[in-house]
Formats: structure tokens, sequence, C-alpha cells
């Protein structure tokens, strides 16, 4: 089989950017946009002129907050509830899930002639496709500023098998657009005393809201549970597209970041590797509004983890709020455009290319090593190259104490490997024999992986899917290589994360060694400016 050109693109992964939305052709309504919420005299403002976000803060069976100090319910525009030191239960019934219609996407392309060219190439395999403009412009003082990028697609289906069986062999995402929106009602339950509710429901407080049974998983370990979870701005409360509850925080763009920071680098980091992470979270939220997840027919621009940016909700750290002043309004551009950025906990010495890991070739990210004073190219293509680059690693930035991901080693059996498999990818291969890497990208990442079986062979492709097949939840990374002994295999590897962009940890290495914020980011992102939009 000829694996040129053959990506699996995952999306909700440091990078997911190649969703969309799009429209049947006989049908010419826009996409249904989040309602605005303007409060009557609100008790709680920001300035008009600050960019707002609306992050998901996951779907509920039942939703429990605690509303301290004095908070006001609204139901669109209209006061329904007000009250002080209150606990509230939230139920919905008589909900009905949102209907879709489905769509294939084949990129996500910079510039309209990068779009048509696939188009035209499509085209040549009897293939109809459409070309769609997405992403937002944002005002500056120089100007403008876009994100705008253009989806090639195909659709739309009634269905997702319909769009996968319709759609090229190796392409597997699919996005959708509401065909019909959810509904619900709600029941609010304030100690003895419930009221009933049809419409939308947003909340504001003088003081941080507490969402009491708020869950996040940690997709390494697996593990998950309900914590508390402060947050200020707005709180939205709606039916999800699957009939249960959705929670929504809307929020000021710079109080989310210092969440993002909060939830994404420890306070212990050196300031100017804080900054500059606080510049990458901006410019990826900012580049981020209008796709992906509010694309795809969610109520919402990112959500609170891995899958877009680890978010903490309110901060109380005057230190982290002083780190996102000092940057406020500063992006990374690419020739007058917002960047897509991508970073990760550690490179393991070795930062990939865009186009190995997403299977798109942006200018700023290149196979190299991660080392400021001599950052040549890398290419570890074979197993004895990546052997010796894990067990004799070269000078790197993220080599330092305290980052227990440089090195790594994990162990799978035989029969895991085949649960595993068959679990996750539904390949019954029987007792695993062989596991083998066949295809590396130029950082030494995993792009192809061959695991042969008592009944029958399967191949897994692209990097977020290895790392998923080779653990019980994840590998930290797939800059590995593999030692078969018995029925066991052993699993050697180096960093965590896919490589793309910034090094967090790298990034604080740097700064330890004297490196401005500015200095991290030309490093990690060569080519970019940062430029102060507001």
């Amino acid at each position: 089989m000829n694996w040129k050109g053959i990506r699996v693109l995952v999306i909700f992964v440091s990078g997911f950017f190649f969703y969309g939305c799009a429209k049947r052709e006989t049908i010419q309504r826009e996409i249904e946009k989040p309602e605005e919420f303007k409060l009557p005299t609100p008790p709680v403002v920001w300035p008009s002129k600050e960019i707002s976000i609306r992050v998901g803060l996951g779907e509920f069976k039942e939703l429990y907050l605690y509303l301290d100090d004095s908070f006001y319910i609204y139901e669109g525009s209209s006061l329904k509830f007000q009250g002080t030191n209150t606990a509230l239960k939230v139920n919905i019934y008589n909900a009905v899930p949102a209907q879709f219609y489905y769509y294939t996407s084949y990129g996500d392309f910079e510039t309209m002639s990068e779009a048509l060219e696939k188009a035209r190439e499509l085209a040549d395999l009897g293939i109809s496709v459409k070309v769609k403009e997405i992403g937002r412009t944002f005002k500056t003082k120089k100007g403008t500023i876009s994100s705008a990028s253009y989806l090639v697609y195909q659709g739309p289906y009634l269905s997702q098998s319909e769009a996968l069986k319709k759609s090229l062999p190796y392409r597997k995402v699919v996005f959708k657009e509401l065909k019909n929106k959810p509904h619900g009602k709600f029941k609010l339950t304030f100690g003895e005393r419930s009221y009933n509710s049809e419409g939308i429901l947003r909340i504001v407080s003088k003081s941080p809201m507490k969402v009491l049974n708020f869950e996040k998983k940690d997709h390494y370990s697996g593990g998950s549970g309900q914590r508390s979870f402060l947050t200020t701005g707005i709180l939205e409360i709606r039916p999800s597209n699957s009939g249960k509850l959705q929670l929504v925080n809307e929020l000021p763009l710079e109080t989310y970041l210092e969440g993002v920071l909060k939830g994404e680098v420890p306070s212990t980091f050196y300031k100017e590797a804080l900054k500059a992470q606080v510049v990458a979270a901006r410019t990826n939220a900012l580049s981020t509004l209008g796709k992906k997840l509010s694309i795809n027919s969610e109520p919402y621009d990112v959500t609170a983890d891995i899958f877009t940016q680890n978010f903490e909700g309110f901060n109380d750290d005057s230190y982290f709020a002083e780190v996102v002043k000092a940057t406020k309004g500063e992006v990374l551009t690419y020739e007058g455009k917002l960047i897509t950025v991508f970073y990760f906990s550690s490179c393991g010495g070795s930062l990939a290319s865009s186009e190995e890991i997403f299977g798109k070739d942006l200018p700023y990210y290149s196979a190299r090593r991660d080392n400021f004073t001599k950052p040549e190219h890398i290419a570890l293509y074979t197993d004895s190259e990546v052997k010796n680059f894990i067990e004799n690693p070269p000078p790197a930035s993220c080599n330092y104490s305290g980052n227990r991901y440089y090195r790594w080693e994990r162990t799978i059996s035989a029969m895991q490997l085949s649960l595993n498999i068959k679990r996750k990818f539904g390949k019954d291969v029987g007792n695993v024999r062989n596991v083998k890497i066949t295809k590396r990208g130029p950082s030494g990442r995993s792009e192809v992986l061959f695991i042969e079986g008592e009944n029958g062979s399967f191949f897994v492709e692209g990097d977020f899917e290895i790392r998923r097949a080779l653990d019980v939840n994840m590998l930290p990374s797939s800059l590995i290589y593999i030692v078969n002994s018995k029925d066991m295999f052993i699993i050697r590897g180096a960093g965590f994360g896919h490589g793309v962009g910034m090094c967090q940890f790298g990034s604080s290495g740097l700064a330890q060694k004297g490196k401005n914020y500015k200095e991290i980011l030309n490093f990690y992102y060569p080519g970019t400016e940062i430029e102060k939009i507001y």
C-alpha cells in the first residue's frame, strides 16, 4: 500500500483544525449564530470593546451550582430570579436532541488558491466539492488582522456513516451542521422551591460562581472525577445537541487567558516563559473564533480541556493576572494573518513539522532540534536513528530537572494490546505477535504502525491514533522505538505531546538562560511577528 499523502486527521488535539461547516445547495439559510446576550442594566459588565469568548464547560444530566453573593438569572432578556448565597439544581426534561446534516472535510487551507488547487485535484478523481471561507477579521490599530482560512468539503449527507462511505477511503474527518436545534424544558430547584423554564438561561453574579459537579477527564491517565469549578462572567445553561444540559461560560478574552495560564503551565515556570504562553494562547483563542467547534454546530468557541486549551476557570493569583496584563493584546502573525498556533508540554529534544503530524504544511513549523544556539533540521527516519536519539540525547532546552517526560518507558502485553485494538478500533486481530513502526516523520515521530496478530494484521495511522493504540489510555508521545520481548512490548519514548510549535518545558528552559518572551516565541514560531492588536 502506498502511504504517500495519507493522513488521518484527528480533530480536538493540540491541533484539531480541519473542522468546519457547510450548506446543502438547496438550503440558502445562514449558519445560526449564538444569541447575543445584552443584559438590561446588568449588575456585572465588562468594557464593550473587549473581545469575549465562549467556553464549553461540558454536558450534564443534572447540574449543581452554588451562587455566592448576589446573583441574577435571565431567560432571554427578562430577569426571572435573583437572590444571594443559594444552591441551585437544574434538570432537563422533555429533551429532544439536535438533528444534523453531515459533511466530509478535505482540508482547511491558508489561501483560496491552495483550496482551489485541492478542489481541482479532487475533481480529477470524480469528487465534487465546495470551498468555503471560515474564520473572523479583527480591527486593530494598524488596520485589520484575519484568521480566515478556506475549507474544502463534500456533502451534505443525512448520516455520519453515509459521509464516511462516500468520501475517500483514508479521509476520516466528518463535521456536522444543525438541521434542527435541540430543545427541552428546565426545572430549577432552590432548596425546597422549584420553578420551570423553557428558554436559554444566563446567570451572572457579583462573585465567582461555583459548578459543584464539574468533570474533566484526563486523557492520558484515563482518570476523571467530579470537583468544584469556579468561574466569572456569564454562565449559560441550554439544551445540548445530545439532549442533556449544556453549560457555557462567556467571559472577556483576557480573563479567559488567566484561567488558561493557570491550567496550562505551573507558576514555577520562569516569568518570560509564562508571557510566551499567554501570547500563544491568545493567538490560539482568536484564530479559533468562528472555526472548529462553533462551525461544527456547537454553541461555544473552545472547550475547557486539552482539545483546545486547558481552562481552569477563575484565577485568584495576582501573579498570573500580572503576566496576562503585561502582554495584553499581543498576538503572533504571519504575513498579516493570525497564525495557527500549536504548543505542547515537552518535545524530548525534537520539534515536529505540522506536515508530519497534522498533514498541513505551515512555514513556521519545521522538524528541527530544540536547541536555541544550534536549531538545525533533524531527520530521524529509521528505528536505529530514533533509538540512538532517545538513548543518547543531545543538548535540548527542555532537558532539565522537573521534566519527567523528557525520557520515559512503558510496557504493554500482547493480550492488553489485542484488547486495546479491539476496544478502540473495532479490529479483532487476535493475540498480537509483532508490532512495527513502518513510517516516521522527520522528527522521528511515528506516522504508520503495523500490528500483526494471529487472526490478521492492522495498520494504525497518525500520531494521535498510534498513541491511543499502544497504551490502555494514551502514550505521552509517538517519538518512540519498540522492543518485542516474548509476550510483552517495551516502548521507550521522548517528550509529551505532538511536538509541533512551542515546547512548554523548553520555553522555561530558555527563560532560565535569560531569554525574554519575544526571543522564545521567535525561536518556536520562526518567521512570525508579534503584534499588539489592542
